[in-house]
């Protein structure tokens, strides 16, 4: 929709909608905040697409080059690891579930059949050319040396005696249909009047069928049962990490927090807030908002600043609780390691370089420790059947 036929109203409401999207969305990403933002970081950075960093923002402000906070001390956090424990069976997905990915895989290999005899049916994806009059004076069209046009039939893309006209017909049959437009169609040009269309049904997509043949040729994985075998892994996994995170915080203690921290990582939270408060101004104009708390869905000042004071007290209670299970494990975290990390998630030098010199080394190095930490968690939590 262009920008202009936006009314002021409507660009607020839209608005309105995604801020409260994003504060529900809020505490799910904080839990998951070890699981997601290495991964994320990851793939901004070599995207070439950075977060915005203000000149008086220090990501890595409080931070060693390790990637652990400053002034933490011995017991101002513990974490119960022998008391986490997870059922296999919970973690595991629904066979639907796995149904539906390996569905949508296939569909997005769909192709148009050489079937001469196959004829389009309510539900098919077609492909279909076409012309149109209106009184006589071309309307619109969609040509088959421009590929076409892609419909399901019956989601009267066009319209429902469109679709209609469709079923029956083979691949370059030709057909015609009538199309009439209700007196109050928005379009004026069309509006009471009868579209006549002349159409040929360049093809009807199918969907591939799952065999160890296609599997080998279109995954990773050289049979079927072990392509599904890797989606249920992915899930368990995915569905593991996000187990932990949640009972992390029930299963530990914190007596003492940084204060320093936690006020810093306060201003970075209001910091990316003004960005996308300022984004919204540049696509919906200037008067959507009067200030960054009634973006993001307060009534006042002082309700918006306890909320970025109640976040920033919660994930970094979280990211203590990483630390320490960190430091438990015996690993390291120097910055060879860090870099080392970074390399085999896919970055180049350049990209790790760029990142530093973006946000610096204690953030990146939280990052990976915080994954690091995690995938001790998965290697070490009890699972029980």
């Amino acid at each position: 929709m262009a920008e202009e036929n936006i009314s002021k109203s409507k660009k607020k409401r839209l608005a309105i909608e995604k801020a409260r999207q994003e504060q529900k969305q809020k505490k799910a990403m904080a839990i998951a905040w070890a699981v997601f933002i290495p991964t994320l970081l990851v793939v901004l950075i070599m995207a070439g697409v950075l977060f915005y960093q203000s000149t008086l923002i220090n990501y890595s402000r409080y931070l060693t080059d390790t990637g652990m906070i400053k002034g933490i001390k011995d017991g101002d956090v513990t974490v119960n690891i022998d008391a986490l424990s997870f059922s296999k069976s919970e973690l595991l997905p629904e066979d639907e579930t796995v149904d539906a990915d390996i569905e949508a895989m296939l569909k997005n290999h769909e192709y148009i059949s050489d079937d001469a005899g196959l004829k389009a049916g309510h539900g098919d994806k077609v492909n279909v050319s076409y012309t149109s009059t209106i009184d006589g004076v071309s309307y619109n069209e969609a040509l088959a040396a421009d590929g076409g046009q892609d419909m399901v039939i019956d989601d009267a893309v066009i319209s429902a005696e469109f679709d209609s006209a469709i079923v029956g017909h083979k691949k370059g049959d030709s057909f015609s249909v009538k199309v009439a437009f209700a007196d109050d169609d928005p379009d004026p040009a069309r509006a009471g009047k009868t579209a006549e269309y002349k159409a040929v049904l360049e093809g009807i997509y199918v969907t591939p069928e799952l065999t160890d043949e296609f599997a080998a040729a279109n995954t990773e994985y050289s049979t079927v049962a072990e392509y599904r075998q890797s989606i249920i892994d992915s899930y368990y996994d995915r569905n593991l990490r996000t187990a932990i995170s949640s009972s992390l915080s029930e299963n530990s203690a914190v007596s003492v927090y940084p204060e320093k921290y936690i006020a810093n990582l306060t201003k970075v939270y209001n910091d990316q807030y003004e960005q996308q408060l300022e984004s919204y101004k540049q696509y919906f104009g200037t008067e959507l908002y009067g200030s960054v708390y009634e973006m993001a869905g307060f009534t006042d000042q002082a309700s918006y600043d306890a909320m970025l004071r109640d976040r920033a007290r919660e994930d970094t209670a979280y990211a203590m609780e990483l630390e320490y299970v960190f430091k438990q494990s015996g690993l390291s975290n120097t910055g060879d390691e860090v870099r080392q990390y970074y390399i085999d998630q896919g970055m180049s030098t350049d990209d790790i370089d760029s990142a530093i010199k973006a946000y610096g080394m204690g953030y990146l190095a939280q990052a990976a420790m915080q994954s690091r930490a995690m995938d001790y968690l998965v290697e070490n939590v009890t699972i029980t059947d």
